[in-house]
């Protein structure tokens, strides 16, 4: 008779399942069970975006599945269209689109996938009022 054997990982503290097939005990691995990251290459996000009054900016991140649906927040809240910011969504990548800058977008972003959470800081320049950084551009955090 095949029972199930269940084990911790040594080196990771993972859940090990050992189960009978046959005659063989196969034994499945602490990265097979970990959970994926529904983000691809989240390590290289652009995750401090710099943007001039009235400009365009654009938060953008890549997940692991074309079909994955992304929730924006911003300072907490929950984002939703509006004339001037909008997500978009292209094959894997995943968009938040802020087609003219205020001061009031200036802030914390999270694009959020269940309960997995990428973080974007999104800082607004002013030109030629301040000159606070040398070259005529003041940082405005709100």
């Amino acid at each position: 008779m095949c029972s199930v054997h269940p084990e911790q990982c040594s080196c990771c503290g993972f859940k090990v399942v050992r189960f009978c097939i046959g005659n063989s005990i196969p034994t499945l691995t602490s990265t097979e069970i970990r959970a994926k990251s529904a983000f691809l290459n989240k390590e290289s996000v652009q995750k401090e975006v710099k943007a001039t009054l009235s400009q365009k900016a654009t938060l953008s991140c890549e997940v692991v599945d074309t079909k994955t649906e992304v929730k924006w927040y911003k300072d907490g809240k929950l984002l939703s269209p509006s004339r001037t910011v909008h997500s978009e969504s292209k094959g894997k990548t995943r968009q938040l689109v802020m087609d003219s800058i205020e001061k009031k977008d200036a802030g914390e972003y999270i694009c959020e996938v269940g309960t997995e959470k990428l973080a974007f800081k999104v800082l607004v320049t002013e030109t030629g009022r301040c000159g606070g950084d040398g070259e005529g551009k003041c940082y405005i955090c709100l």
